[in-house]
């Protein structure tokens, strides 16, 4: 089998091959007697033969001459040709293919002109010699053409080898980079061509998925915050406890603002003192039976919603006794029940003026910011005591109802804290400030408070109450403290309507605005502005922490 490297050879054996092809054409050239022995010298001369040559014979040797002279020009140029091209070649990816090319062409181009040489040789006569030539002359006449031939062939050789050399990489080199970088951008440009669809119709695909993973995740998160709020919200109970948390709970389950939550907790401390087994007889010579923490109440023997309490609960095998039965009970039949005729008729108006004329149904009761309100209409709608018992019974009924409130808001009255700086000044100030006019006892207490340094608060008692003044905690009452009820018990309508306010000064002291400014007893306070009202206490929030 023939291998590659048998083609293959060195620059060395390049030249040698060439020299030896030489080296035996001319022996075959002498052998055959074409040529005298003494022709390749550079030294013959044809006078010192032994006979005279013929025209035919000098014009032979002459033509042998030059074409042996065009045959070595070629095959010594050949070398320097390749030589060139495998430095250019060298370290490619073509290195070595241009010596099996070259080794092949010039083995086969060698013998061919070989043979084509001899043959024309042979058959060739010249009968009349050349006029220009002398026989002095012959040897400077074949030298001298064959040095400037030598000399131009080599120059224009190297030319052509460069121009070879160039002409080979543009076809070889070039071109197959050339082709590999097409095959190359064909491939991106397919890949590309495959890949934007791939790619489109993954975004289609995943562009939905996205945005329903998104949504997932801000739904997850907002269900979070609400949860945690809902969550938050539901352990704000303050210090409830027992019977008492368990309503609470129940009630804000079921969508209760805490207005509403406080107002009938305030109610159920009257009913029943928080016993789930608590009776009422009634104290009078008409039937009368009530039941459980909200008083379910029969005024007909087996007649009445204590009588249909008990049958649902048998319905539903409940116990009578527990807590989350007579609250689920009532959750489910308090708009039912709700009733405001005697609201409208004024059976209640005697005792409990201050809510004549408002609307007590039953959506007005749950949209109510007003927790005195709220506590009335709990009262005068759903219980529906006798006339002499609401009229004794709505002030603990409301005060009940504040400290609910306070625990399940966690209010309690605003921030209880102010330096003895802050509270110094504020003293100062209520002595300063000047009589304000009667009925003026909020402008008195927001005069105060800008005299200080603290800013106007603005607004009536029962504004200052509502807002911050509703800690009901003697013992976090301190100096500087707004003291306040939402409904006074003075006797004057504009109290009653609009409550009262002053300012503790400390050492069981108040001062207030009334008709003049006076300094009476915390307890005498109390006891003349707080007989319906509940008292609160509290710092203004721009008091607070300071």
């Amino acid at each position: 089998m023939v291998r590659l490297d048998d083609f293959v050879t060195t620059a060395q054996e390049k030249l040698n091959a060439g020299e030896s092809i030489v080296s035996t054409e001319q022996k075959d050239a002498i052998n055959t007697g074409i040529v005298d022995k003494r022709h390749p010298s550079a030294s013959h001369a044809y006078g010192s033969s032994k006979r005279e040559p013929y025209a035919e014979d000098i014009t032979e040797e002459m033509d042998f001459a030059t074409k042996k002279s065009s045959f070595v020009r070629k095959t010594a140029f050949s070398i320097p040709l390749q030589k060139m091209t495998n430095k250019l070649l060298e370290d490619s990816e073509l290195e070595g293919a241009d010596d099996l090319y070259y080794k092949g062409k010039r083995t086969y181009q060698s013998a061919r002109k070989a043979k084509n040489y001899l043959t024309s040789l042979r058959g060739k006569k010249i009968t009349t010699p050349p006029s220009s030539i002398a026989h002095t002359g012959q040897t400077t006449l074949a030298k001298t053409p064959r040095k400037e031939t030598i000399t131009k062939s080599t120059s224009v050789t190297k030319k052509q080898a460069s121009k070879q050399s160039k002409q080979y990489f543009k076809k070889k080199v070039y071109k197959t980079a050339a082709k590999r970088s097409i095959q190359k951008v064909v491939v991106k440009k397919t890949l590309l061509s495959i890949g934007k669809p791939i790619l489109g119709k993954i975004a289609l695909i995943a562009a939905p998925i996205l945005l329903f993973i998104f949504a997932f995740l801000l739904g997850i998160i907002l269900l979070t915050t609400l949860f945690s709020s809902s969550t938050n919200k539901s352990n704000s109970f303050g210090s409830l406890s027992g019977v008492q948390l368990e309503v609470a709970q129940a009630l804000r389950t079921q969508g209760f603002r805490d207005i509403q939550i406080a107002a009938i907790m305030g109610n159920i401390s009257e009913e029943s003192g928080w016993n789930p087994t608590a009776e009422y007889h009634g104290n009078g010579s008409s039937y009368e039976y009530g039941y459980g923490l909200f008083q379910f109440t029969d005024t007909t023997p087996g007649a009445g919603n204590y009588t249909n309490f008990k049958n649902w609960a048998t319905a539903n095998g409940k116990e009578m006794d527990s807590v989350s039965a007579q609250t689920e009970y009532f959750i489910n039949q308090v708009r039912s029940s709700w009733g405001t005729a005697l609201h409208s008729t004024g059976y209640y108006a005697a005792g409990i003026p201050q809510f004549i004329g408002k609307d007590t149904s039953y959506s007005a009761f749950l949209s109510s910011t007003d927790l005195a309100f709220s506590t009335y209409a709990f009262l005068a709608c759903y219980e529906r005591p006798a006339a002499w018992a609401a009229r004794s019974s709505y002030p603990d009924r409301y005060a009940a109802a504040q400290k609910f409130y306070d625990q399940l808001t966690s209010s309690g009255g605003g921030e209880l804290n102010a330096s003895s700086e802050t509270q110094q000044k504020i003293v100062s100030a209520a002595h300063m400030t000047p009589f304000q006019g009667i009925g003026w006892c909020a402008a008195w207490v927001s005069s105060v408070y800008q005299n200080a340094g603290f800013g106007y608060i603005g607004g009536n008692a029962n504004d200052m109450y509502r807002k911050f003044a509703n800690n009901h905690d003697r013992s976090q009452l301190k100096v500087g403290m707004v003291v306040a009820v939402e409904r006074s018990s003075s006797g004057n309508i504009d109290g009653w309507t609009y409550g009262h306010v002053g300012i503790y000064i400390g050492d069981g002291k108040v001062m207030h605005n009334s008709l003049s400014v006076e300094t009476i007893s915390l307890d005498d306070w109390i006891s003349l502005f707080g007989q319906y009202s509940p008292v609160g206490w509290g710092y203004p929030p721009s008091v607070s922490g300071k």
